[in-house]
């Protein structure tokens, strides 16, 4: 499968119209004195998706991204 499909086989992309692609990082602050790890995901099934189609593992729950406008509001068909 190409990458161009990914995003439609996982659900992330619906529908035929013309879309703007928003591009952004995210980053997980350490503040502890040892390195974070998240474990083995084949050791932990419960925590990690193993669906997608560019054949790598997914940490659940890493992080939540909500699409606000201009006027800080959460758009109604989000």
């Amino acid at each position: 499968m190409s990458d161009y499909e990914c995003p439609v086989v996982e659900g992330c992309l619906n529908g035929y119209e013309n879309r703007k692609v928003i591009r952004f990082s995210t980053k997980i602050d350490n503040i502890g004195n040892r390195d974070y790890y998240i474990g083995d995901p084949y050791n932990n099934p419960d925590q990690f998706s193993f669906t997608n189609c560019h054949g790598h593992p997914h940490y659940d729950g890493y992080a939540e991204y909500i699409l606000f406008n201009n006027d800080g509001v959460i758009p109604a068909n989000w």
